[in-house]
């Protein structure tokens, strides 16, 4: 034991949840001696499914009053980064943190100073090279073939599968989810010829459609959301949930949680359009002619075609150029059942408009429809809370 890196995590939201505690759990040579969020309950809940976890607290400087402590891992929202990185640094703790580093360049500098004050390692993790992805369907191969249910390649199969799995289940089974219910909304209305912008009329009779698809699911039991979790690749894993629509690039965790307990396919998403997710590669104009020089190799190294297919089956990202996605050494991969499905899961792409508040209005969606999705769940309309939406989506383009 006394060998083992000892660390306390600050931060147990969807990033800790999702990535950091599911790779400690095979990591033989550390000990979590604290897991600490200011929502206790979230702390608890890392607790509870992961017994390596010793302590819960809510005050993160009780861990760095602990000599015991090698390692502080920083997974705060991104304006506390600075602040409890630099307490931790100061109460010589190694860090790592997250990305991005903090708000601004001047904070990062001290940040990186104080490390080299401390003589202390301060470790970002940034790991994204590229994270090109598309959403595909997720589905439990054994629970369909039980229930005499095929892969639905519409929004009307994929109804009428989750519906005959909730009723042959006897209600213990819930049909399938959607991980981002932005991406749900968009596409929807993009299937129903309507692009997202903000002449969009999210009380009109096509919004309304596209809304109740997923609400009645929701009331009578055949369809669920990801709530807090904010994925259903844990329920799937578990098997309360048959189907998810989610992104391509989670094939990893849906691997790690399944196992051996049961086979899992993946489809493109049962819908016309699907949504082009991920950062895009810049190399800016401003910079001295070596740092542009070294901009341009940097990314001509990483678009070089075995960079492409290591970062791809290491990740689940799609890779960034037409002849790599197209190559027999991507589309015949052993290691992920994503790339022999993207031909027809990117044969109809659609993103966010780039236009002033796109992005703001995109991601005000999600708590707009999780509202909508609550009074469903509790069997009470929701038309007032669609009506409100359209009040809070007007002023997320408006703002």
């Amino acid at each position: 034991m006394e060998n083992k890196i000892v660390i306390a995590v600050i931060g147990c939201g969807r990033i800790a949840q999702n990535a950091h505690f599911p790779a400690f759990s095979q990591m033989d040579n550390i000990r979590v001696k604290y897991a600490c969020d200011l929502i206790e309950e979230k702390a608890n809940a890392m607790k509870e499914k992961y017994a390596f976890v010793e302590n819960v607290i809510t005050d993160y400087k009780i861990a760095l009053a602990d000599n015991e402590v090698d390692c502080v891992y920083v997974l705060t929202p991104n304006y506390a980064h600075y602040t409890v990185t630099m307490d931790a640094l100061r109460a010589g703790k190694h860090v790592f943190c997250e990305k991005p580093i903090t708000v601004n360049y001047a904070l990062s500098k001290e940040m990186e100073e104080e490390a080299e004050k401390q003589n202390k390692i301060l470790n970002i993790g940034v790991c994204n090279r590229f994270n090109k992805s598309v959403e595909m369907l997720t589905y439990n191969k054994d629970l369909l073939d039980k229930y005499g249910v095929k892969v639905p390649k519409t929004m009307s199969e994929l109804k009428a599968a989750s519906k005959k799995i909730y009723e042959k289940s006897n209600h213990k089974v819930v049909g399938a989810g959607f991980d981002s219910l932005s991406n749900y909304y968009v596409l929807g209305m993009k299937d129903e010829g309507v692009n997202f912008s903000k002449n969009i009329n999210f009380t009109g009779s096509k919004s309304k459609k596209v809304i109740n698809y997923y609400a009645d699911g929701i009331k009578a039991g055949y369809f669920k959301t990801a709530g807090s979790a904010g994925y259903l690749s844990g329920d799937f894993s578990n098997q309360k949930v048959a189907m998810f629509v989610g992104t391509s690039a989670g094939e990893g965790f849906v691997k790690m949680g399944v196992g051996n307990k049961f086979q899992y396919g993946v489809a493109p998403r049962p819908s016309k359009y699907n949504m082009q997710q991920g950062t895009d590669i810049y190399m800016f104009n401003k910079g001295t002619a070596e740092q542009k020089a070294a901009a341009f190799m940097y990314i001509k190294y990483l678009l070089g075609k075995n960079q492409q297919l290591t970062w791809a089956d290491q990740t689940g990202y799609i890779p960034v150029t037409n002849n790599v996605i197209n190559s027999s050494a991507y589309k015949n991969s052993t290691k992920s059942k994503v790339p022999a499905q993207l031909d027809k899961a990117m044969k109809n792409l659609y993103s966010v408009p780039v236009v002033k508040n796109s992005n703001a209005a995109y991601t005000q969606l999600n708590s707009i429809m999780q509202n909508i999705f609550a009074q469903a769940k509790k069997g009470q309309n929701w038309n007032s809370q669609i009506d409100a939406g359209k009040t809070k989506l007007q002023s997320a383009w408006n703002q």
